[in-house]
């Protein structure tokens, strides 16, 4: 649920946990959206690592397997397009534009913008705990990198 929330909506959810799910005739519903976050905002990673440490701890409280939360990480910023490009290689007498094909294509150009503003923020978040200003120059910038 996170990881559709935040690839087909750019939004991080920011107050995840049990209390926000809601389980009717065999269906699990999201509630209390309405104050996610887009990826741009300045703490959308620590809400994301918050969503996801919810939920694990939730889970895990009650004896359920759950993965590492890097795992869970790692899996909720995926590129949603390496599973599809994964069964074109396994087949690949696919052709032609479908319109599944045409959706893998948006969805991937997206993820790619996605991805840089991902990049660009993480950076950002580092740079400013290592106590760099946005200002200083690209030497000292590289510095802190390093």
């Amino acid at each position: 649920m996170m990881r559709i929330l935040l690839q087909d909506c750019g939004l991080i959810h920011g107050d995840f946990s049990e209390y926000n799910l809601l389980y009717h005739e065999g269906k699990i519903c999201v509630i209390d959206v309405s104050q996610s976050v887009e990826l741009s905002h300045p703490l959308s990673l620590e809400f994301l690592r918050k969503d996801i440490s919810n939920i694990n701890d939730f889970f895990g409280r009650r004896g359920v397997y759950t993965l590492h939360k890097m795992d869970v990480f790692s899996f909720v910023t995926a590129d949603p397009a390496q599973d599809y490009r994964d069964d074109r290689e396994q087949f690949p007498g696919v052709s032609g534009q479908s319109d599944e094909e045409l959706q893998v294509l948006r969805r991937e150009r997206r993820w790619k913008k996605w991805r840089a503003d991902l990049d660009a923020l993480i950076l950002s978040q580092f740079r400013r705990e290592q106590g760099v200003d946005e200002n200083d120059s690209a030497e000292q910038q590289r510095e802190v990198e390093e």
